[in-house]
């Protein structure tokens, strides 16, 4: 892991970078627990008013899934594909 993976919040506690693509009834849940930890989460989904929650609790939101994977080393994606 580089050191710029890494942020340090006021507290002096450490966290992860990590990027989100899909966050519906899994995704979303799982980005709202790494934002509880600590990490800053930044988050795509085709419906932003879906991350509205989230986005309140510190998702830091990206326009595109490629902005997503730019701004942190570490990307999940959540996503179904519709018929």
């Amino acid at each position: 892991m580089r050191q710029t993976d890494l942020m340090t919040d006021e507290l002096g506690t450490t966290g992860l970078q990590i990027g989100f693509v899909g966050l519906g009834a899994m995704g979303g849940r799982i980005a709202g627990r790494l934002l509880a930890a600590g990490h800053q989460v930044y988050g795509w989904n085709r419906t932003k008013a879906k991350a509205a929650p989230l986005i309140e609790h510190g998702l830091a939101w990206r326009d595109t899934p490629r902005e997503v994977a730019e701004a942190a080393p570490v990307v999940f994606s959540m996503v179904t594909v519709r018929p």
